[in-house]
């Protein structure tokens, strides 16, 4: 065999290996995406129907059963049905209360969201009785996803902030 005969061969065999290793990469990478976009719809859904929509039975199909919260360094157990009763109760408390999506992005098995809420105060809110008072509270959601669903939650919003808006006197409006 010569030289040249050799060489072509060489070259085709590691073009045959080198060609499906890139599909292969191109092809993870491209599941890896999907993944995260799947991931991503899901915390998108959980903040839209379950919350805006009060779709409180939609976390069936969207959190893991034995979910855990992260809140102000302590740790929230009661899975699901704590998750549901959490959603209940800040619904509840603020009339017309909705999150607005402003950022949502994912890596691995993790999407962040920041997703600031309002409503108005109507019922006991954090052992503060009803004020009527329209609140706008900014907050960052950090899930772990597991088998397409919340398996884990680090909120973080901003409560001093809250509790100020909620304690502070209504300013006087000018009648015109």
């Amino acid at each position: 065999m010569s030289r040249l005969h050799a060489l072509s061969l060489f070259v085709s065999i590691v073009g045959m290996c080198v060609i499906p290793t890139q599909a292969r990469q191109s092809h993870n990478s491209q599941a890896r995406m999907s993944q995260v976009e799947q991931n991503k719809n899901v915390v998108r859904r959980f903040v839209e129907e379950v919350w805006n929509q009060r779709q409180v039975n939609l976390c069936d199909e969207l959190v893991d059963t034995a979910i855990v919260g992260h809140y102000a360094g302590r740790e929230i157990r009661g899975g699901l049905p704590r998750t549901k009763e959490i959603a209940n109760y800040w619904c509840s408390a603020l009339s017309g209360f909705t999150f607005h999506i402003e950022d949502i992005f994912g890596e691995g098995d993790k999407v962040v969201a920041h997703i600031p809420f309002e409503g108005t105060h109507v019922k006991n809110l954090l052992g503060i009785d009803s004020t009527g008072k329209k609140v706008k509270v900014d907050e960052v959601l950090i899930c772990r996803l597991k088998g397409g669903k919340i398996a884990e939650v680090w909120e973080a919003f901003d409560e001093y902030g809250l509790r100020k808006q909620l304690t502070a006197p209504i300013p006087a409006t000018k009648e015109q």
